[in-house]
């Protein structure tokens, strides 16, 4: 479908924001000749005039967003006008929305976007989760590309210093965090920090400033990162009604301070037997003046301020948990996986590259648009998680992590993968299966270890007896089975599955071989049986989107990215290393990560 007018606006302002930025820069304080004079004026003259356009876009979209909330006023009043005596109900179409851990999601259809509405303790949160996408926009394309040329020896080098009889402990003791992973997210934060200063100066300069647009790269760029990011940002503050935190509980003092969960936004917005109006009567009165029922002055002890920050996304067409459990209960329809794998795993490289672990890579947080799929709920860095279903079960279990690994998005991206090849229906059994065996988390670990084994173990035995041959892939599979079992006999292992009953961890084993036999079955594994096994190997805790080839890239990459692999193996493994890698790190995007 085309895009909207207004959606169409947005975007064309972005792209030209992004150039005004760009010629200002070049010609700012060049003013030696009378023709760069002119060239410098141009550039301000362009500036100002997208600041002024995205002034008007930001109202537009604010006032679209209220009319949508605006909901039961305009149900009530299309409900007055009718003159047939049978219309007594009233008309009450809340606004089509989702809802997360701390925000609501109101999908706009006729506009193509949909807005996010978080509530937040103040504005320095705020410009700080604005600063993190822009930045990741700015750099994340460009620092995937660099670490792609310079291919830094502590990326593509494997470690499995946990299957040694002296394991790490901590996360920094690992070569990939020690000398990639935490010297480019200090990198990041800075720029992240400096982007965040910038916004706040921005709106302290401009009092009257309500938002802006995004801008970090070019229409082009966006694309290609595969990162949902938000277009537009403003804020709306309105009055609800405070919540229990315990449904079974009554209203407390902390119940006016507390942040809003996004299932209690959502009731209050959208929920047709909710009503944020204080004005007099049950859902408010027909002709209530305040938007959205905000509450009359002498009753505003009975309320709570709420302060939103919106932002405006492209809206998706659904995402992968919807899609599976509706249609894709025995498995994704031939051409999804490849798509899904190559597509989050660019959205990762961007994401890695700049040491940044998403943190909470699932079915729910991959958004289709169009023909590809978009990695979002990028504030989940920040936020509470699935456990083990987004966490790696060995290093979550057995390494105290400072920040999160990279290696975890890898294990959610290996789940992600085997549900839409083997279907919801056996994945979900294995979840619920485990989950009444081991309730406590950390029990649940020493049953996906054992899992993931036994999948990859049958994965290496039936391919090679249900595949047509393929030397490289058996010899692959064939070598990572063989270190799962390393693992398993380690000092690492035998501690995290002595907690286990035998009757369990047989059962767990059986569950993995079943789903890989499903797994061997569907008509896409032999285009992702690399990134599959790659993914699940959790006795290499260095994984990571950058060292794994994408499908649909070249033979001859592939091939390379093996042959270097493979080099850079035998040089050494574990924690050990010459450091090359931290030298080649430092060259990545060297002129990008400078003011």
């Amino acid at each position: 479908e085309a895009d909207s007018p207004w959606l169409k606006k947005l975007r064309d302002v972005s792209q030209e924001m992004v150039v005004a930025q760009k010629n200002l820069k070049e010609n700012q304080g060049n003013t030696t000749t009378d023709a760069s004079s002119v060239e410098a004026a141009a550039a301000a003259d362009q500036y100002q005039k997208c600041n002024k356009e995205a002034t008007v876009l930001v109202d537009h979209f604010k006032q679209r967003m209220l009319d949508l909330l605006n909901w039961r006023n305009a149900s009530r009043l299309e409900n007055s006008g009718q003159s047939d005596v049978n219309s007594s109900a009233p008309l009450i179409i809340a606004p089509e929305h989702a809802r997360g851990g701390f925000a609501c999601v109101i999908l706009d259809r006729e506009y193509g976007v949909a807005y996010r509405l978080e509530p937040m303790q103040n504005a320095v949160d705020a410009a700080a989760w604005l600063a993190f996408h822009v930045v990741l926009e700015m750099f994340g394309v460009k620092a995937a590309c660099a670490v792609d040329t310079d291919r830094p020896a502590q990326v593509f080098r494997e470690d499995r210093s946990l299957s040694s009889p002296q394991p790490i402990t901590v996360w920094n003791q690992s070569s990939i965090v020690r000398c990639y992973q935490d010297p480019t997210l200090d990198a990041f934060s800075r720029h992240v920090v400096k982007q965040r200063n910038r916004v706040l100066r921005k709106v302290r300069d401009q009092p009257g400033l309500i938002g802006d647009i995004v801008v970090g790269a070019s229409e082009a760029g966006k694309a290609e990162s595969m990162i949902m990011t938000p277009r537009l940002w403003f804020w709306h503050k309105f009055y609800m009604r405070p919540v229990a935190e315990d449904e079974n509980k009554t209203v407390v003092d902390n119940d006016f301070v507390r942040r809003v969960r996004g299932r209690e936004l959502a009731d209050s917005l959208c929920h047709p037997n909710s009503s944020t109006c204080i004005c007099g009567t049950l859902g408010g009165e027909p002709m209530c003046p305040a938007v959205m029922h905000g509450p009359h002055a002498n009753q505003s002890n009975q309320v709570r301020n709420v302060r939103l920050l919106c932002s405006v996304f492209d809206l998706a067409s659904g995402d992968l948990f919807s899609s599976a459990r509706r249609r894709w209960r025995q498995g994704a329809p031939a051409g999804v996986v490849p798509r899904v794998m190559h597509d989050v795993g660019q959205a990762l490289r961007c994401m890695h590259a700049c040491g940044v672990a998403h943190g909470d890579l699932k079915m729910a947080n991959v958004l289709k648009t169009g023909d590809s799929y978009k990695l979002g709920d990028l504030p989940a860095l920040t936020r509470a998680t699935t456990k083990m279903l987004t966490s790696d079960p060995v290093v979550s279990t057995r390494i105290t992590s400072g920040r999160r690994m990279l290696s975890n998005d890898m294990w959610g991206l290996g789940l992600v993968s085997i549900t839409l090849l083997a279907g919801t229906s056996a994945f979900r059994k294995v979840c619920e299966k485990f989950k009444a065996i081991a309730p406590d988390v950390q029990d649940a670990g020493p049953m996906w270890l054992i899992f993931a084994a036994g999948f990859l173990t049958a994965l290496a035995t039936f391919s090679r007896r249900f595949l047509p041959p393929n030397a490289v892939r058996d010899q692959h599979l064939g070598a990572i089975a063989a270190a799962q079992k390393m693992l398993i006999q380690s000092v690492t292992g035998r501690q995290m599955i002595k907690r286990l009953h035998r009757k369990h961890r047989e059962e767990a084993r059986d569950y993995g071989e079943s789903v890989a036999k499903l797994v061997v079955a569907h008509a896409d594994f032999p285009l992702v049986w690399h990134q599959v096994s790659y993914c699940m190997d959790v006795s290499n805790i260095a994984r990571n989107a950058l060292a794994m080839p994408l499908p649909f890239e070249s033979a001859l990459a592939a091939a390379t990215s093996a042959a270097t692999a493979a080099t850079i193996g035998a040089r050494g493994t574990g924690n050990g290393g010459s450091g090359v890698g931290a030298d080649s790190l430092a060259a990545v995007g060297r002129e990008d990560w400078r003011e």
